[in-house]
């Protein structure tokens, strides 16, 4: 097995048992291999060159509520980052774009710091990355604030540190612990769906958390459960089950954007259903009444023969 398959099997399981992740994307130099060695107590090299980190590295980070998550650093972010080169770390943006939080490094210090964000901000919507997500789960650290003369000002979104001595850490620590609060109150259910639309039930699954592959089940029976579309709404269409897990965030949006879409559908199919039935019965009570008419028109034409 690949290597890259491997680390995405292991993010899927972690995902699977509801363990918070935290993807660390930056520019690249900007310190997010120091930032981890920070935060995880590990000892991964330092250097100053491209693409240093190829791979996604995982590792456990202690939060100060007691509970742990997963980090996982990846790729530093270019300029112009080649076709065949975003193709080749595909992989390694998704594990990124999929985890719980981000924390975005930024090497404050930089002359081009702007561009930079910009930079990656945009391979982030390009991997998949939704608005929202970009609005709600992702931190900016401005790192390497040593080599700032001063700091006029910090907008309230951003943490100040520095990787390398560890300034700023313990804070970046708690604001990671808050929003993974706010963002991570993971649930796994079984979802149920019509197969028609198994493209868009999983696409949006994949999206907001994480889906058990090894769980996908079709139904050739009709059936339909209680809150749950099953095939009948799509007329017959096998139902699809999958075991899945979204943060409490995530369940609502796929009750508000995909449940309620197909309920509607549901609804509309069985209203076509009592439409289909009470025309069916309309056609039966006038078959019924010009049979009842043509009776009485023979009993009354054999009834003029016997007079006569």
């Amino acid at each position: 097995m690949l290597a890259s398959e491997k680390r995405s099997k292991a993010m899927r399981r972690v995902n699977r048992d509801g363990v918070p992740t935290i993807g660390i994307v930056g520019y690249t130099n900007a310190g997010k291999t120091t930032l981890m060695n920070q935060l995880t107590d590990a000892d991964f090299k330092e250097r100053d060159l491209l693409f240093q980190t190829l791979d996604t590295v995982m590792r456990k980070v202690k939060l100060p509520s007691g509970g742990h998550a997963i980090i996982a650093d990846s790729i530093g972010f270019i300029q112009h980052l080649p076709h065949n080169l975003f193709a080749a770390f595909q992989s390694t943006f998704e594990e990124i774009v999929n985890c719980d939080v981000l924390i975005h490094v930024r090497d404050i210090s930089h002359p081009q710091r702007t561009m930079q964000k910009d930079i990656v901000l945009r391979t982030l919507r390009s991997a998949g990355m939704s608005e929202d997500k970009l609005q709600s789960a992702v931190i900016e650290v401005w790192n390497k604030i040593d080599l700032m003369k001063s700091m006029d000002f910090v907008p309230p979104e951003a943490v100040p540190i520095c990787a390398a001595d560890g300034t700023g850490v313990p804070g970046l620590l708690a604001v990671l612990d808050i929003v993974i609060g706010a963002q991570v109150d993971k649930q796994r259910r079984t979802v149920t769906f019509p197969q028609a639309r198994m493209s868009q039930a999983l696409s949006f699954l994949r999206k907001y958390g994480a889906v058990d592959e090894e769980t996908l089940t079709i139904d050739e029976e009709i059936e339909e459960e209680a809150g749950i579309a099953g095939s009948r709404s799509s007329g017959g269409d096998p139902s699809v089950s999958i075991e899945a897990v979204l943060s409490a965030v995530g369940w609502k949006r796929w009750t508000h954007e995909f449940m309620r879409t197909q309920e509607s559908r549901i609804q509309e199919a069985r209203n076509q259903e009592a439409r289909t039935q009470e025309a069916q019965t309309q056609e039966v009570r006038i078959q019924e009444e010009q049979d009842r008419v043509r009776q009485l028109r023979r009993m009354s034409g054999t009834s003029g023969d016997l007079t006569g």
